[in-house]
């Protein structure tokens, strides 16, 4: 079993995917499977998919009809065998010992879901400008562990929406069945809210991923 399973969503992204694919194969924690879900890419997104694969026995590509990718990552999650899973997208990149610091957080708490800072790449400058969090999540940055029980009136505000900050613990999500819904945007919403609401050991990783 892999320590983490990194599901990547992938439409038309042939800009970006080289380097998001770097990120992820170049990672400290080498324990891990990459599962690449290509969305009906009419671009050459699904031919540098099959060049990484040919190169790393990690990679392993799923093809749709482009369904968005809600289904994507569902189609992804249900073939990850890691003991966590991340949800990253295809035109995003990931530090290098991301994986190796939030596996750390997440085993050392026994925790459900580990969530981390991110900051925005501005393209036009090429400055990484940090996305703002309110001071309810940084007060837990100091404990192992908080649930909703700990912060129930302002519980989900801890967390900006987007799946791809935060790490799962598998059997978690697949035993409650928690899924995206097939929406073509937002379709992360539901899974961070229900995730969040169910979870009864959460942790947080005071640093950006």
């Amino acid at each position: 079993m892999p320590k983490v399973s990194v599901v990547i969503p992938v439409y038309n992204v042939e800009k970006y995917l080289r380097e998001c694919l770097d990120s992820v194969i170049n990672q400290t924690l080498k324990d891990i499977e990459i599962i690449c879900v290509d969305d009906g890419s009419t671009d050459s997104s699904l031919e540098i998919l099959k060049e990484y694969a040919a190169k790393d026995s990690r990679i392993k590509i799923i093809t749709q009809q482009n369904q968005h990718a809600g289904v994507a990552r569902n189609n992804g999650l249900e073939a990850a065998t890691g003991e966590f899973v991340h949800f990253l997208d295809s035109d995003d990149r990931i530090e290098l010992d991301a994986y190796e610091k939030l596996y750390q957080r997440i085993t050392d708490t026994n925790a459900q879901i580990c969530i981390f800072k991110n900051s925005r790449y501005k393209e036009t400058t090429g400055e990484l400008i940090p996305c703002k969090w309110g001071s309810i999540i940084e007060q837990f940055a100091h404990v192992k562990s908080f649930s909703k029980y700990d912060i129930p009136e302002n519980y989900f505000q801890i967390s900006n929406m987007p799946a791809w900050t935060k790490l799962y613990r598998t059997s978690f999500i697949k035993e409650n069945n928690i899924m995206f819904q097939n929406l073509k945007t937002c379709n992360d919403v539901y899974f961070n809210y229900m995730s969040l609401a169910l979870a009864n050991k959460i942790t947080f990783l005071d640093e950006t991923l």
